[in-house]
């Protein structure tokens, strides 16, 4: 089995500046963007026949057997993700939940916008 871990970047700290603004409609449509971004990402991999064990906030966590989702597929979602709400993607691979979330986390340390995975970094920046 595979896993990856996407996690929106700086999703948080651009809608607590709208909630500090008193901007709700902004807020309101900022996280109704990202809501349908991550729709679309959860689509795309239970399309590809994955399995989400997670999904809220900008987090998605999924797994599936190895070959079913490429790092190309993976590319595709978070330039789809970037288009439906203008944030960018961060994501760890791994064989284990717990590799995919490191990987995630080296992937954020290492700057966002990236994927991380057993094998090889991606660098998107």
């Amino acid at each position: 089995m595979m896993y990856a871990h996407f996690d929106g970047d700086d999703i948080g700290p651009k809608l607590e500046l709208m909630l500090l603004d008193d901007d709700d409609d902004s807020a309101r449509s900022y996280s109704h963007s990202i809501s349908q971004a991550l729709a679309w990402v959860r689509e795309y991999m239970t399309n590809k026949g994955a399995t989400v064990v997670v999904a809220g906030g900008d987090d998605l966590v999924a797994r599936w057997p190895s070959n079913f989702v490429t790092i190309d597929d993976i590319e595709y979602m978070r330039s789809g993700f970037f288009e439906t709400c203008g944030r960018t993607l961060s994501v760890g691979v791994g064989s284990r939940a717990s590799e995919a979330a490191s990987n995630l986390r080296r992937a954020k340390l290492q700057g966002k916008n990236q994927i991380v995975s057993a094998v090889v970094s991606f660098n998107q920046g």
